[in-house]
């Protein structure tokens, strides 16, 4: 039984799903259970798991989660004090009263102040990111060592993987073996790539045993070639006109498919020499397979008339069973040596997260002890997306929460789209179907207009709308008052909410070809838009109303092929278009510059090269401005260049590229380009991106790097990175995937190719199947598509597909707020597509084997399917029209116009700034970042520690080079110093016995403890430097030091108060600081920032304090940050880079603050800020020499 959720009801415990339609709003009620389970149940914010599918939504989602909380605390506030200010919606409203009033309220609002003083340590993040933390802590029960590298994509390695097994199994084979191989189209160099894919990203998929056949597969080969051939000679002509006897009856169908007719299959023997002959191995394999018992089951109305003996069984073992043991043996091969070769490299993929940390694979001791690990660290759950949580993922949260502490599973089944990754409808099925599970739904809708919701409701109305019984269609709401329409036309009348364009049928009432659709879309969709833009319709904004913009319009397509295409002819008519999520990032017009780039810097005073680059859009200069160069032009150019070059060697390709671009007019020329800021966006994207392969692969040189980028231009990038990041959206029409849209919403939205089916799995290629018997997806390799189980297999996996596809059409349909565009005709092939499924519900045959086969002939034979299709419109409330083949008119910009935002993008659009809160140092630095979830802001741990560690750098110690690197080393250090007494005995058994313990705790090699101490007594013994002189750690007593001091001063108070600019502020002290370097650094920063206000207040916690002798009446006292970055540059750049001074001013502050509270702000205090870099023992100093900061 599903309910309505009442968003302020009981907060239930136990394990609770929330089913949210499109649009319903299940980003806002999670935030809201987050806040209610804050303010209300007193849960720590930090202790709070919030999982999602992308790192973009987890940032979303903590945004979200920020202002919820600090808009709550901020009305509560006023409410205690009896200012009766209101929340910004009515359930926050009601929720923030019941508090106000209640006896509670004074705690309720200390428990969200300390949630917004520690939102960045929530761990809101992905699955794989909670993975990682989770290995992270508790890498020595594992097993795994927590510092591995974790590689979104592995495309590279399986291609490594696969061109080695096809050296080392094909090469070697005798070349009749090599050409059977290869006439299966699935066996190609791309196929092979698709199945090592599968094979890596499924762990939770078995594979089939290995074949113990005592032989290798070309052995088996070439036995049942002989034998077939055999027998082939002596039963042929016998076995073949038997064959053309059987196959005659009414319902059979010829095994031997277009190349032999069921009637002359007594041909069979002739045509097979011929084929052999020519060796044409495909045609040869093709019709020997005729012969087998599995092909003439497929094919006959009776499959066990099939015959099974003889020539028949020959043919049968020749087909099929050799290319069975090869593929087994070669995804064995495949899962085996990925993980073999991340092992070396000290990599792991996602599948090797989930692999590791999976119940099913853990021992009761280690799974106890995760079990633990999650009472002391997380006291609730709460899975976003959960109608995609494949099933290693299911059980890990079922044995760590369901039934052990809150969880929720928040999700929609109808949008389950994403099979294809490792998604399965099966898992929420189970997960969420249990008879002790508490349902909930959400039935407003708040995205659409209550015209565009009404006619959707009437077309998912009914039984069987998504093909399956357990998926069905809830009925949603607008809210009260809402506006039926917020798009009007050009006379003031409501503009259609749902548009279906008929585009007709071809000659004699026949199915239009699916080709010729195809090449016509983007002319036919673009005259669309154009029309549509210039047609003085207007979209209520506020009270007002105003013109359409492109900004307005969206277009989902099936491939991104297509989304190219419509932008070209977009773009050719003046139109603005963008791909929508990002499009393929190297294909980028960048990746060519760079190209160019790259060439250019290892062909070293190479002027042709030279050239080609300042012709570039990196740098920037025109052909008539080249040809007036001087000697002395050309000499300036190639010397900025070769120092390019040198930056290259020293730093790396990001740094050098800023050079070259600084160095021409490339930069402001192309801004001024249409789509000029969105290119400048790609090129940093990338270079960012060569930056990081540079680190990776050992700082190669320019030739290396530039094949590094052809290979991504060639074949694509992988993961969330090899997408474009959007900048400019709003004023764009959106182009974009089907599947990319989930979770976008646009203001009228096309939709014109939902007619195309694609062929589901081939009938003979490998697959993902379902195995009922062992309750678990399986990989069929079995080739016989006649037989069992593969036949019954191919035909769920098939139906599976089908129902994805009418969901994935779904998800299309929900993304409109205001209008949505269809296109429909007599389609060939189109009875399968979620238009057919909806407009003709009476034709579906729910338990047939194809549903929709009946639809499928109704679209191509029905006389009055316009007619009938007019008719079924009219019920429903769609617009029916006609193609209009007249020329659109020409599209002017509106002027003036103010773009509505269009989409919920990618990297979603900052929310609106409040200048109130409680502000760490980092939060200050960056409001537009998000931390990584479990970064330890300014607790003790710098939010610099890179979780990559980059090599040692020529400054540090010995003893210091050896150690890790990385992010949960930094903390190692950090927590290890809190601690320790600097004058104690380090060989003493009480402080090995601390180093020991906080090593184990960080999950890295316990036999790191001993070169630790030593590397610690190295910089105990360093001298501090600076005003301290000779002074060494070891010489200062705990008495004198306060270790890990929190401080939270006021900036302002209450959000009613003055802002200022801290960081500002803070720069302009050191823009006047006497030290050149320091002073250097501020002004530089002044002029590269905009003026940030603040209001609230500021806290953090301080490494280390320590205090020193008086002089002259002035208390002396040093403020020290311990720095673990790897020193690959000098200490001055590290200290710009990642803006310590500033930091250290900040901490100054806050120390003066303090003493003057507790001492009194008549004693004189001069305090001193040093930045402690570890690993060589230098420090940077910021000095106080005037007494007063």
């Amino acid at each position: 039984m599903i309910e309505p959720l009442d968003l302020n009801g009981p907060l239930t415990g136990g394990t609770v799903v929330l089913e949210a339609s499109a649009g319903t709003g299940k980003t806002y009620a999670l935030s809201h259970r987050v806040l209610r389970e804050v303010g209300e149940n007193g849960r720590a914010i930090d202790q709070i798991l919030v999982v999602t599918f992308t790192r973009a939504a987890a940032a979303e989602i903590r945004r979200r989660i920020r202002t919820r909380l600090e808009e709550a605390s901020t009305v509560l506030a006023y409410r205690l004090a009896n200012d009766n200010r209101l929340a910004s919606d009515p359930t926050l409203d009601e929720l923030i009263s019941r508090w106000a009033a209640s006896p509670q309220g004074v705690e309720v609002l200390l428990n969200l102040l300390q949630a917004i003083d520690r939102i960045d340590l929530a761990p809101i993040t992905t699955i794989h990111g909670f993975i990682q933390r989770l290995i992270q802590d508790n890498g020595t029960l594992l097993g795994l060592d927590p510092q591995r590298r974790l590689r979104e994509g592995g495309r590279s390695l399986l291609q490594e993987l696969v061109n080695d097994w096809r050296r080392s199994v094909l090469s070697p084979a005798p070349a009749p073996w090599q050409a059977w191989v290869q006439s299966h189209s699935d066996l190609s160099l791309d196929g092979l790539m698709k199945l090592a894919q599968l094979v890596d990203d499924d762990r939770d998929m078995l594979l089939p045993e290995p074949l113990d056949t005592g032989a290798t597969a070309v052995d088996g080969w070439q036995q049942r070639h002989e034998r077939f051939e055999r027998l082939l000679a002596s039963d042929g002509i016998s076995t073949g006109e038997a064959m053309q006897q059987l196959c005659k009856g009414t319902g059979n169908k010829s095994p031997a498919g277009a190349l032999l007719g069921k009637t002359k299959l007594a041909q069979l023997p002739d045509l097979i020499a011929i084929a052999r002959d020519r060796n044409d191995i495909k045609t040869y394999r093709k019709l020997v397979q005729a012969f087998s018992t599995s092909q003439l089951k497929r094919v006959l109305a009776d499959p066990d008339q099939a015959p099974s003996s003889g020539l028949h069984r020959a043919a049968e073992q020749l087909c099929f069973e050799p290319i069975e043991q090869l593929l087994t043996d070669l995804v064995h091969a495949l899962r085996q040596g990925a993980w073999q070769r991340r092992q070396l490299k000290q990599e792991m993929s996602f599948g090797d997260l989930l692999e590791r940390v999976d119940p099913a694979r853990l021992s009761p001791p280690v799974l106890a002890g995760l079990k633990q690990w999650r009472q002391q660290q997380l006291s609730c759950c709460l899975i976003d997306e959960f109608q995609d949580t494949d099933p290693i993922q299911w059980r890990l949260f079922a044995a760590l929460f369901d039934g052990e502490a809150p969880l929720t599973l928040i999700g929609d089944p109808k949008q389950a789209i994403y099979r294809f990754r490792g998604g399965d409808i099966r898992t929420y099925r189970s997960a969420v179907s249990t008879p002790e599970r508490q349902r909930f739904s959400l039935d407003t809708n708040r995205r659409s207009d209550p015209a565009l919701l009404s006619v959707l409701n009437r077309l998912f109305a009914g039984e069987g709308s998504f093909g399956s019984p357990t998926i069905d269609y809830r009925m949603v709401q607008a809210p009260e008052h809402a506006s039926p329409s917020r798009l009007r036309c050009a006379d003031g009348s409501p503009a259609p909410p749902v548009r279906m364009r008929w585009l007709g049928e071809a000659d004699g009432g026949k199915p239009l070809k699916l080709g010729e659709l195809r090449d016509s879309l983007p002319q036919r969709v673009c005259d669309d838009l154009q029309r549509t833009l210039s047609s003085g319709m207007e979209l209520q904004q506020g009270d007002g109303w105003r013109a359409l913009h492109p900004g307005d319009l969206a277009v989902l397509v099936g491939r991104n092929r297509e989304a190219v295409a419509l932008q070209r002819e977009l773009q050719r008519r003046g139109i603005p278009a963008r791909i929508g999520r990002g499009g393929d990032l190297w294909q980028s017009p960048e990746a060519a510059s760079l190209s160019l780039w790259l060439e250019s810097s290892e062909r070293q005073g190479d002027r042709r090269a030279a050239a080609a680059l300042a012709l570039s859009s990196v740098g920037g200069f025109l052909a008539a401005e080249l040809s007036g160069w001087s000697p002395s032009d050309w000499g300036a150019w190639l010397q900025q260049l070769e120092q390019a070059r040198q930056r290259y060697a020293l730093v790396g390709p990001l740094a050098a590229l800023e050079v070259v671009q600084a160095a021409g007019p490339g930069l402001p020329r192309l801004r001024g380009q249409a789509n000029g800021e969105q290119r400048l966006s790609d090129r940093r994207q990338m270079a960012e991106l060569l930056q990081q392969s540079w680190q990776d692969q050992g700082r190669p040189s320019a030739a290396r790097l530039l094949h590094w980028l052809n290979e991504q231009q060639l074949f694509g990038g992988e993961g969330e990175d090899a997408q474009q990041r959007i900048v400019a959206s709003e004023s764009m029409v959106t182009l974009t995937t089907l599947h990319s849209s989930k979770g976008l919403e646009f203001p009228l939205v096309w939709c014109p190719t939902l007619w195309e089916v694609d062929g589901g799995v081939d009938a003979e290629a490998p697959f993902r199947a379902w195995d009922p018997s062992q309750q678990r997806r399986v990989l069929e390799l079995s080739r016989r598509s006649g037989s069992s189980p593969r036949a019954e297999r191919l035909m769920e996996a098939r139906l599976e597909g089908w129902q994805e596809r009418l969901r994935l059409g779904y998800v299309a349909l929900t993304r409109a707020k205001h209008q949505l565009c269809l296109d429909w005709g007599r389609i060939k092939d189109s009875g399968a597509s979620l238009p057919a499924w909806l407009l003709h519900p009476e034709l579906r045959q729910q338990e047939a084997e194809q549903p929709w086969q009946a639809i499928a002939d109704h679209i191509s034979r029905a006389s009055d399917l316009r007619q009938a299709l007019q008719h079924r419109c009219d019920e429903l409330g769609i617009h029916l029209e006609d193609l209009n083949p007249e020329a659109p008119p020409a599209y002017r910009p509106a002027a003036n116009t103010q773009p509505l935002a269009a989409a919920a993008a990618m990297i979603p659009p900052r929310r609106p700034f409040s200048s109130w809160g409680r502000w760490s140092y980092s939060r200050l630095h960056d409001q537009s970042q998000t931390l990584s979830p479990s970064a330890r802001e300014e607790e003790g741990f710098d939010p610099d520690r890179e979780s990559s560690p980059e090599d040692p750098g020529g400054a540090e110690d010995p003893c210091w080079r050896e150690l890790p690197g990385g992010a949960s080393f930094g903390t190692l250090v950090h927590a290890i110093l809190e601690q320790l007494d600097f004058e104690a005995d380090l060989s003493s058994p009480e402080v090995r016995q601390l180093v020991r313990d906080e090593v184990a705790r960080s999950g890295l090699d316990p036999q790191l403890s001993n070169s630790l101490l030593g590397a610690i007594e190295v910089l105990l013994q360093r001298p501090l430097g600076g005003p301290l002189g000779d002074c060494q750690l070891n010489q200062i007593a705990s008495g004198d030091t306060l270790r890990e001091l929190p401080f939270d001063i006021p900036l302002s108070g209450f959000s009613a108060s003055p802002s200022s600019d801290v960081l500002g502020e803070a720069l302009e002290q050191l823009a006047a600081h006497h030290d050149p370097v320091v002073q250097s650094y501020a002004r530089e920063r002044l002029q590269q920032r905009q003026a940030q206000l603040s209001s609230g207040f500021l806290n953090g916690v301080i490494d280390l304090i320590i205090r020193r002798p008086s002089r002259d009446g002035t208390q002396h006292w040093v403020v020290l940050d311990w720095k673990t970055n790897r020193l690959v540059r000098p200490i001055n750049d590290l200290m710009a880079a990642k803006d310590y001074w500033l930091q250290a001013q900040l901490y100054r502050q806050a120390v003066q603050r303090w003493l003057h509270w507790r001492l009194g702000e008549e004693t004189p205090v001069r305090i001193d800020a040093v930045m402690l870099f570890t690993r060589s023992g230098e420090g940077a100093w910021l000095l106080d020499e005037t007494g007063q900061p």
